[in-house]
């Protein structure tokens, strides 16, 4: 009955050459894809173990596994605990992260490029756990010329006091690419940026963050970012700092 369905609709967007860009089918692990057309309209939700959506202007079509022999493997619970632990962090940086992969959001969301390429690389393991390991981790990315030498030191008056090397002329690095900064701090499950970001050539900045994080450590980054806002560098990990009175 499966594949009587899938096959139907299968000759359905195939007959129908107006409004359809395209279509790929592999039986077992199915994946289908057409534009919206008179026929199918906008696809949703699920039939069976079929499942319809919507995404990045294209009808998509999916199935889900009739049974897993084995969902708790050694693998599969390491990749959970991964998975998890970058997409906590990525929940509580929802306004970070969808500025600083949006120009890489083409066929995913930014949210899902975070994912990408967080859960692969951005863990360590610690007494038998897979943490996050903030030194890894990107808040941030894009082919625009990244920072030099980024440096971060707590300040009294619980401010942060970065430092970059200016490297305009660099690459495509100009002097008014402005300089974003970001201060995450996972004991309060919170971040801050910094609401008057500087030019790249400024090369130092001072981040203020709550009075309440005196004593938590924090992750500290930066990205450069054009001055329109139409690109981004790749982040950087600045250092993670002790907030101090």
């Amino acid at each position: 009955m499966k594949k009587f369905i899938l096959s139907l609709l299968a000759m359905l967007a195939y007959g129908l050459k107006d409004g359809i860009d395209s279509a790929m089918i592999k039986w077992g692990a199915i994946h289908f894809t057409v534009t919206q057309n008179p026929v199918t309209g906008r696809m949703r939700k699920k039939m069976g173990n079929v499942v319809f959506s919507h995404v990045f202007k294209s009808n998509t079509m999916r199935t889900k596994p009739v049974k897993v022999k084995n969902p708790k493997t050694t693998g599969q619970r390491t990749q959970r605990a991964k998975f998890k632990n970058i997409l906590e962090i990525g929940r509580y940086m929802v306004k970070v992260v969808r500025d600083g992969f949006k120009g890489l959001a083409k066929k995913h969301s930014a949210f899902n490029e975070f994912m990408r390429e967080n859960v692969p690389v951005a863990w360590k393991l610690v007494s038998g756990a897979y943490l996050v390991d903030f030194t890894k981790l990107l808040i941030a990315n894009g082919n625009l010329t990244g920072l030099d030498t980024l440096t971060a030191a707590a300040a009294s008056g619980h401010k942060i006091n970065l430092t970059w090397v200016d490297n305009s002329g660099e690459g495509d690095a100009l002097s008014d690419d402005i300089v974003q900064l970001i201060a995450y701090n996972e004991a309060k499950n919170s971040c801050v940026t910094d609401p008057t970001p500087q030019p790249r050539d400024q090369a130092s900045q001072a981040l203020t963050v709550p009075s309440s994080w005196v004593g938590d450590k924090v992750a500290v980054y930066g990205y450069a970012q054009t001055a329109k806002n139409t690109r981004n560098s790749i982040s950087s990990f600045a250092a993670e700092v002790t907030i101090i009175t």
